[in-house]
């Protein structure tokens, strides 16, 4: 037996669950009486991948054994193009949830107010949890509808990180044009506003506005994962 003491992790790990991705398109398969599958929680594209991704990945095969270029300067240039912004706002990252990981390691110290709808995706939660902040959820209403004026009363205190989910899943809800200009007016200065759009091909474009749109004339810290493009502003 060894005499050394047993390795100390963060006791922040302890009070965090297993993140659960949903069950795989085989396993709902294997159900019994199961004939159709539309597989919307992981916000996957059923129908594959364009014929020119397929085509890219082939062509970039043959420089599997090289690093790419850690800046990803190209792809920012093209991603600022589209989305209409400087190539120094865009931030590329593994994934969401690779962006997420990196954001709360970067902002947030322990004691930390976050700010969050529920229920939202889970890791929003336990990548501030895992840093010790202390997380805030801003529940629906009875009636299953965001509390607006809960969510603005809290973001008008102090805090160092409004993140949620805009649309918000599995809740299905959004903040309609008027509600997302009320949420940016009542933003503390000091606080930074995160908002995850990852869901934005499920609302309807009449009752829904991408942060993107106002981030131009935002004066306050923001921070959007606009339509699968990773944005800064402030």
């Amino acid at each position: 037996m060894s005499d050394h003491a047993p390795l100390a992790l963060r006791p922040e790990l302890s009070a965090l669950t297993p993140y659960n991705s949903g069950l795989t398109q085989e396993e709902v398969a294997a159900r019994p009486g199961v004939t159709k599958i539309a597989k919307l929680g992981s916000n996957e594209n059923p129908y594959g991948a364009a014929p020119g991704v397929t085509t890219a990945v082939a062509k970039a095969a043959s420089q599997l054994h090289l690093y790419p270029d850690p800046s990803g300067h190209d792809l920012c240039v093209a991603v600022a193009s589209l989305a209409g912004v400087t190539p120094d706002q865009v931030v590329l990252g593994d994934g969401s949830e690779d962006l997420l990981n990196v954001l709360a390691r970067a902002l947030l110290q322990p004691g930390d107010r976050v700010i969050t709808l529920y229920p939202s995706f889970p890791l929003h939660e336990d990548y501030a949890l895992m840093m010790g902040a202390a997380v805030e959820r801003i529940d629906l209403t009875p009636e299953g509808e965001i509390d607006l004026p809960a969510l603005l009363a809290a973001v008008a205190r102090p805090a160092r990180l409004i993140l949620l989910s805009n649309p918000m899943n599995p809740a299905g809800l959004w903040l309609d044009p008027a509600a997302l200009d009320q949420l940016m007016a009542a933003q503390h200065p000091e606080t930074l506003l995160c908002i995850d759009e990852a869901y934005v091909e499920y609302t309807d474009p009449a009752r829904y506005v991408s942060a993107l749109e106002r981030m131009a004339e935002h004066d306050k810290p923001l921070l959007g994962f606009c339509r699968k493009l990773r944005l800064m502003s402030g």
